[in-house]
């Protein structure tokens, strides 16, 4: 999906999939659900190993 290995991945921070267009304030109000313990789904454009934009879903829940 990401274009990434498992091995390039392991031990990162996910932060490596965002890029020029990856919505702050979603990535923000994710943040803010992990910080809190609140459940949450944000969209957000992340980036494959390649470079081109890919549309997330990203859920959190307790």
């Amino acid at each position: 999906m990401t274009g990434y290995a498992m091995a390039d991945l392991a031990g990162e921070n996910l932060r490596l999939l965002q890029g020029p267009d990856t919505e702050r304030e979603a990535v923000a109000d994710l943040h803010e659900a992990l910080r809190t313990w609140e459940p949450t789904t944000v969209e957000l454009t992340n980036y494959r190993a390649d470079g081109t934009p890919s549309a997330t879903a990203s859920p959190c829940s307790r």
